[in-house]
């Protein structure tokens, strides 16, 4: 074909000229396909994690958990006033497009990075596959297990991966030009970007030192530049004042305040995670069991063939250009390996679920070193086509291959994480909500509970009424300014408590000695004054857990299939019917159920049977036999319920 003159254009900075628009449009096929994809399999509402704090503090402008995440909240909040509907959905939204643009950005950064290592194309075959070799690098990224997955939710992560992504193209850029100016423009916007970054994710600092080093690399003089140190340096403080966000937004007292920063000491806990600070012992066989985790991860992104030409694209990036392989592969040490050693979570919990949650936690902080294999991988492919140059049959074959590979993996995944039916948590808030009676008190102390309520009565308004309170945030100083401000009338009535309370807790906030039997003790008397205090005044109180010992202990506990009424006599229980509650998608067998989903069928499984126990103990064992059935629907897979189910049904005489 033909190419008119004027339809040649060269890859920015690159000095390759390649043929048509394709090198345009290369990249927005990556972001639309990569977006597409998303869309699909996007959350339609709200889903369990952080999902609901985060959406709330972005509609009202407010502060989610530490640090504070002053960049992502205020993208948020242009976000929210999309005209989707409803709120989540346009938050779920941001999180695909975030993804798209970091797909985009790692097959942009391809189609500069190839022809640094291999020279430049001189033929248009050649142009033509380091296209499908960038196109390819995109998607196979976007592709991934762990960024589809949190592509399709509300969570900071794909903002994230952008920036990681941008910062990455933009050091490529570095490496490959020779104009002084040029680079002097990047150095300026990468310092900008790694202080704005900052304000999404504090892990965005652990790849300055590869880019130090590539900078260095390409231009020592930058060292002894002192008027570009200090612009540089005036820029990366220019994008950190993002977290200046923080006390202005807390001073207008939104209803998400997390930390409540608006004093200097408030402000420095929570820019520095102090409530999350792990200090479990580290140890050489603790962390193989991590490493190991982490290769189980990297399998479960994409099939294991497409990560072997990452191997060939290592040695090859190595050998052609060793500056930009070593700062790929500390990239990859410090997102992988170095960021096992620092967060340090103990993924062999005796406890199930605080070790899956563990594993939660730190599964997704990889993702940026998924980009590297995926980068590595591109590099690969494209030596492995230009080996095959003396035979065009097998270089087209080839192709056929690697493409219906990739498209294999994104069915695959596509599969596993298809989140347009999810209405998991939307329906625990209508059970919920449609159990509660009115001006109740609900007590929770597990995120997905809490932060899920907390969506829809400030976002969605809905059951305003009701006062919930998360026990495990009481243990926070700033907690209780929040509930002293939005709950007065409640928290007036055990003043006295709360103020002894509250002393202790700022001491330990301060790191001052406290003896923790002192805490615990304090910490009871509080939870079960509030408890108390809204019996005297005829206020129902519910729980979302079973209580720890010294709780609750005057009540007795009874399920109401979404949550568990405190009585003081068990007899008088509302009635309740299966048919009442929204639970069938957990039947459900096409619909994907990620960890959450699956922690609450358990969760429902167990308070049916309870349901169905308390209602055969108070001789309603008509009642309870519905109760039974439905649990064993829930727990027809688990070995330690089943068999107590289905003994309870024999004894009701339905089996």
């Amino acid at each position: 074909m033909k190419i008119n003159s004027r339809a040649k254009i060269a890859v920015a900075g690159s000095g390759v000229t390649v043929g048509g628009k394709i090198f345009i449009l290369i990249p927005l096929g990556s972001f639309f396909v990569s977006l597409v994809g998303y869309l699909m399999t996007l959350a339609p509402t709200v889903t369990f994690e952080d999902s609901g704090e985060l959406i709330t503090a972005a509609y009202h402008l407010g502060i989610p958990h530490a640090p504070g995440y002053p960049l992502y909240t205020v993208l948020g909040r242009m976000f929210t006033l999309l005209p989707l509907d409803p709120v989540a959905y346009r938050m779920n939204f941001m999180s695909a497009f975030f993804s798209a643009l970091a797909a985009m950005t790692v097959t942009w950064m391809m189609l500069h990075l190839l022809p640094m290592i291999f020279g430049e194309p001189e033929s248009g075959r050649r142009r033509f596959f380091i296209a499908f070799s960038a196109l390819f690098t995109g998607l196979m990224f976007a592709a991934s297990y762990e960024l589809w997955e949190q592509s399709v939710i509300t969570e900071v992560y794909s903002l994230h991966a952008f920036l990681m992504a941008l910062l990455m193209a933009l050091s490529v850029q570095w490496l490959k030009t020779d104009s002084s100016s040029h680079r002097d423009r990047i150095f300026y916007f990468m310092a900008y970007l790694f202080g704005l970054g900052l304000g999404n994710h504090h892990t965005l600092l652990l790849i300055l030192p590869a880019v130090g080093l590539l900078i260095i690399a390409r231009d020592r003089r930058v060292l002894i530049n002192g008027k570009r140190l200090a612009a540089g340096s005036a820029l990366f403080l220019a994008g950190l004042t993002i977290y200046a966000y923080l006390p202005v937004a807390s001073l207008r007292n939104p209803v998400m305040d997390w930390g409540n920063p608006e004093t200097w000491n408030n402000f420095w806990l929570t820019i520095t995670r102090h409530q999350y600070q792990v200090t479990e012992t580290r140890s050489m066989m603790k962390y193989l069991g991590q490493l190991s985790y982490y290769g189980t991860l990297i399998v479960q992104q994409w099939w294991p063939v497409l990560l072997l030409p990452a191997v060939i694209g290592c040695v090859t990036a190595f050998m052609k250009q060793r500056t930009l392989a070593v700062f790929l592969l500390m990239i990859l040490a410090i997102t992988g390996p170095l960021t096992l050693f620092l967060t340090n979570l103990d993924i062999a919990e005796s406890s199930p679920v605080i070790a899956d949650e563990n594993r939660m936690l730190v599964s997704v902080f990889y993702i940026p070193s998924y980009m590297i294999l995926a980068v590595l991988s591109g590099i690969g492919i494209y030596d492995l086509w230009r080996r095959l140059a003396a035979r065009t049959n097998i270089q087209y074959g080839f192709i056929i291959i690697i493409g219906s590979l990739l498209i294999a993996v994104i069915h695959g995944n596509y599969k596993k994480l298809d989140m347009s039916r999810y209405y998991f948590a939307e329906q625990y808030s209508h059970n919920l909500f449609s159990v509660v009676k009115p001006n109740a008190l609900v007590l929770t102390n597990y995120d997905p509970f809490y932060f899920t309520t907390v969506y829809y009565q400030f976002v969605e308004n809905r059951r305003t009424d009701i006062t919930v309170i998360d026990i495990n945030l009481i243990k926070n100083s700033w907690y209780i300014d929040w509930l002293r401000l939005h709950h007065p009338t409640l928290m007036e009535r055990h003043n006295e408590t709360l103020i002894s309370y509250e002393a202790i807790i700022r001491k330990a906030e301060r790191d001052d000695a406290i003896h923790p039997l002192l805490l615990s003790e304090r910490y009871l008397q509080l939870i079960n004054a509030i408890l108390d205090t809204s019996w005297n005044v005829a206020k129902p109180v519910y729980l979302t857990f079973d209580p720890p010992e010294g709780i609750a202990t005057k009540y007795y506990q009874i399920s109401c299939v979404s949550v568990i009424e405190l009585l003081t006599n068990p007899r008088n229980l509302t009635t309740l019917y299966c048919h009442h509650f929204q639970l069938d998608d957990y039947l459900d067998e096409s619909i994907p159920q990620d960890r959450m989903a699956r922690f609450f069928k358990s969760y429902y499984g167990r308070l049916l049977y309870a349901r169905g126990y308390i209602l055969e103990a108070v001789g309603r064992k008509t009642e309870s036999v519905s109760f039974y059935q439905k649990a064993l629907e829930f727990m027809k897979q688990d070995k330690e319920w089943r068999p107590q189910i289905e003994k309870a049904l024999k004894r009701v005489g339905m089996q």
